[in-house]
């Protein structure tokens, strides 16, 4: 944790929707050379200890009629079982981490099936994000 100890943001929130069921947001940011190790905060290194892997692949969020791509894993420990979203934010549309990063984590519990939590973190970063930019690699 000494690598986050200096981020330029640190977001960490709880929703809960009317029905009871609960969103965890993470994210956290940083420019220069201290956002290098962000690419060391992936939810494989954080949820490792405690948590077995069960799943993991890439998802296309839509948001109104384009989509982006979030890295999704499902968690499991005694008891207990999430889907999480993991997913990078550049502050240039030349992806250089140096220019400022943000790495995004967004996770729900299972308790009542993964469909429905996957509408549910589908649902919410659509409430995040309005659009999607174009973007190039070359």
């Amino acid at each position: 944790e000494a690598l986050y100890a200096q981020p330029d943001l640190v977001l960490r929130r709880r929703y809960t929707n009317p029905s009871g069921h609960v969103l965890w947001l993470t994210v956290i940011a940083s420019h220069g050379a201290k956002s290098f190790h962000l690419f060391e905060h992936t939810p494989e290194i954080c949820y490792g200890g405690s948590w077995r892997a069960i799943h993991e692949d890439i998802r296309r969020i839509e948001i109104k009629g384009n989509w982006v791509a979030v890295k999704r894993g499902v968690y499991e420990q005694p008891g207990q079982k999430q889907v999480v979203y993991h997913w990078y934010q550049w502050n240039s549309p030349a992806r250089d981490a140096e220019q400022g990063i943000a790495t995004w984590r967004l996770y729900a519990d299972f308790s009542d099936g993964s469909e429905s939590a996957e509408e549910r973190l589908a649902g919410f970063i659509n409430l995040l994000f309005d659009e999607v930019l174009p973007w190039h690699r070359f």
